[in-house]
């Protein structure tokens, strides 16, 4: 039996690393209802930090942990399923988009399955524009 190193983390070490981080910065960043909102205009500046540090956590988790699935993958399906909500006000994705269009997206090569969620999403924005 091999021992996983600390140096070469398994894709269940990248995961957890990947849970913790969200869960760390989750109270600054998630919408809970549409009457509990991370943030208040008056703390855009809070707000912009917090965000601004978590996604340099995942910019320096996709540096460090390049062995594994791809932490963008990760972060795609978290963004979709959770950051991504109806409920989450435009002036929030707005300062999420900003911050999140740092990512190392060149690195980033979408499944087929992302691609489809991607599709998907596309559609039903176009519906509910229609």
């Amino acid at each position: 039996i091999q021992k996983a190193s600390l140096l070469e983390p398994t894709e269940e070490q990248a995961a957890c690393v990947f849970m913790i981080t969200c869960a760390v910065f989750a109270p600054w960043i998630l919408v809970y209802e549409e009457a509990c909102l991370p943030w208040a205009e008056t703390h855009l500046q809070a707000a912009n930090e917090m965000l601004g540090t978590f996604t340099d956590m995942l910019t320096l988790m996709n540096t460090e942990i390049p062995e594994v699935t791809s932490l963008l993958h990760r972060f795609w399906w978290y963004y979709m399923d959770i950051l991504g909500h109806p409920i989450v006000p435009g002036s929030i994705i707005t300062v999420y988009y900003s911050h999140f269009v740092t990512l190392p997206w060149e690195k980033f090569v979408p499944t087929l399955e992302i691609l489809n969620s991607l599709l998907k999403c596309v559609r039903k924005n176009r519906n509910n524009i229609d």
